[in-house]
């Protein structure tokens, strides 16, 4: 009986002396809600219109690549309609690769904004997940 109310006492006192240093590890000092509210919504429009830009630039790619296959089709000469397909692809490929690079970019200043802006919203120690950068990272 003695072993098991020390057991219990020493359970108790590892239990609750923890729960204090685990709330002062996590939490350095206050935030500004707001801040980081207002934080998060302009990281997140940047992003979207990251995306729309994106978005614009790929359809534009597909249109111009359509309109000049189109136009190879007629062209009789196998050598010449040869030359055309290929410049198709190039002037397509790099159209993706560029709307690519300018998403990425853009996305990566949106990230590199937020994470400066959120620091100045106040001294708190958040996880990943709540600032949701490696959500972010898989669009």
């Amino acid at each position: 009986m003695r072993k098991y109310l020390l057991s219990l006492g020493t359970l108790a006192l590892v239990l609750f002396g923890a729960v204090p240093a685990l709330a002062s590890t996590t939490v350095k000092g206050t935030v500004n809600l707001t801040c980081m509210a207002n934080a998060t919504k302009t990281r997140d429009t940047a992003t979207i219109a990251a995306w729309n830009t994106y978005s614009a630039s790929i359809s534009s790619a597909l249109t111009a690549r359509m309109n000049a296959a189109n136009a190879a089709w007629v062209i009789t000469n196998k050598a010449t309609r040869q030359s055309a397909f290929r410049t198709l692809t190039t002037t397509y490929k790099n159209a993706v690769a560029t709307a690519k690079l300018t998403l990425k970019n853009a996305k990566n200043v949106a990230r590199n904004n937020y994470s400066t802006t959120a620091k100045t919203c106040g001294s708190v120690t958040v996880t990943s997940s709540e600032l949701m950068i490696d959500i972010d990272t898989t669009l």
